[in-house]
């Protein structure tokens, strides 16, 4: 069967439930089984036992960049609950998710209440839905998977996984 949609599997769980860890696994998995990967993983540093600033990490090179801290820097322009976000991070995660279409899987990592609104990576979101037919992982929050499904209306969601019933092997 050819394919002119993505095959959307969701990733959902509340903040800090595993999802990132789990995208690491399928990324590793879907490699092991010759496939390429691309796309972007958001990874949290933390400091004192709290988050203290994230980093999206090209899955393709593991070129890293800070997106966003709780310590306010002059290009952190945006600001939503204690993080100021970096809108060049921004272009660069868009850029790579975008120019990922030629890969097998895209690792979307998340989609989250700045995408809902249209901002962050909410553009690459739309380019890819649109036109990438590879496997498309998209972590989401549990609160906004309608949201996401509002959004692909055309597209059925294949899969939806509750991250709570994924063990730590990435097992289901």
């Amino acid at each position: 069967m050819i394919r002119n949609r993505p095959q959307l599997v969701l990733v959902a769980g509340t903040k800090d439930s595993g999802k990132t860890t789990y995208l690491d696994q399928c990324c590793k998995m879907m490699r092991g089984k010759g496939n390429t990967v691309g796309g972007l993983l958001s990874l949290a540093s933390w400091q004192n036992g709290q988050k203290y600033f994230y980093e999206i990490q090209n899955i393709d090179n593991g070129q890293k960049r800070i997106l966003a801290s709780q310590e306010p820097c002059t290009s952190f322009s945006l600001q939503y609950g204690p993080y100021f976000f970096d809108p060049i991070s921004f272009n660069w995660g868009n850029e790579i998710l975008c120019s990922s279409i030629d890969k097998d899987v895209i690792i979307f990592d998340e989609f989250g209440p700045i995408e809902s609104k249209g901002g962050g990576f909410f553009p690459a979101f739309e380019f890819l839905v649109k036109r990438f037919t590879g496997i498309f992982y998209v972590s989401v929050r549990t609160s906004l998977i309608i949201k996401v499904k509002e959004l692909v209306n055309d597209i059925s969601t294949d899969t939806c996984l509750d991250i709570k019933q994924i063990n730590v092997s990435g097992e289901t």
